[in-house]
């Protein structure tokens, strides 16, 4: 009897250690996750620092930066990516596509998360070699600073099947032409997969007394708002300012084309 009795206390003690691991690993196990999720959100929520840029935000989400921003990015557009000799790379519209047809062609038209839309909301900073490429320009005194913002921002997508219907209609003549030229001269070309949409906001704070032009004084998409104190507003409406691209560029037309790949980081630009 008292060897049964120490055999059941004996195993009640090991079915209690049993059960008080399997409770403390669970438990090890959630936290990891708690941490793990919290440790996402940290990263996804924090302040981007003073000098970012909205390169550096599009890098992380996937897209590329388009340099101005333009309506014609439209997913489905065909677009040569370019290592300029500064290091720098730009992307260029290589074939003419009708508006209408990608319109058409367009997916999904939706707003970005309500995170995303905040931090893209923060100022940007605005670099150098970008400036150059603005339909702006400044009068005057020098800016002190120079920033962008966006606001209503949404995300236009097209099907890979929609990519390939756009190839067959549109690849052929002077754009198979301009295609093999941008091929020949060392550039990629890829196809334009979604795009981030929106207002875009620059905001010039002048040392002085300047003020700003807009160049094409007849453009549709860009007003100059109200001057506050030394701070000039332009707004550019409804532009593309961010690209994603099909992940296989279009190759020349020859037996030995070699397959390319268009998921080169926007963070080259920097």
């Amino acid at each position: 009897m008292p060897s049964r009795a120490a055999g059941r206390r004996e195993g009640i003690l090991g079915q209690s250690v049993r059960r008080l691991t399997t409770f403390v690993t669970t438990r090890k196990k959630t936290a990891a996750c708690a941490l793990a999720v919290i440790g996402g959100l940290i990263w996804f929520m924090a302040p981007l620092r003073k000098d970012a840029t909205l390169s550096d935000l599009l890098a992380e989400q996937g897209y590329w930066e388009t340099v101005p921003p333009a309506e014609y990015y439209l997913p489905g557009t065909i677009n040569t990516i370019e290592v300029r000799s500064d290091g720098k790379i730009a992307i260029y519209p290589t074939c003419k596509i009708d508006p209408d047809l990608l319109n058409k062609l367009t997916l999904h038209a939706h707003t970005v998360d309500h995170t995303w839309a905040g931090r893209l909301s923060k100022k940007f900073v605005v670099t150098n070699w970008i400036k150059e490429f603005l339909p702006i320009e400044i009068e005057g005194d020098k800016a002190r600073s120079f920033n962008l913002s966006l606001r209503n921002s949404t995300i236009l997508q097209i099907t890979d099947e929609d990519l390939l219907q756009v190839q067959r209609e549109i690849i052929k003549g002077s754009c198979r032409e301009a295609i093999e030229i941008s091929i020949n001269s060392g550039a990629t070309v890829c196809q334009t997969r979604a795009a981030m949409k929106g207002d875009i906001v620059y905001d010039i704070t002048y040392e002085g007394s300047g003020s700003i032009r807009v160049k094409d004084a007849g453009s549709s998409t860009l007003r100059l708002e109200p001057k506050q104190g030394n701070t000039d507003r332009v707004v550019g409406q409804g532009l593309i300012y961010g690209v994603n691209f099909a992940p296989h560029g279009i190759v020349s037309n020859t037996p030995d084309a070699k397959p390319t790949d268009c998921r080169v980081s926007s963070k080259k630009k920097a």
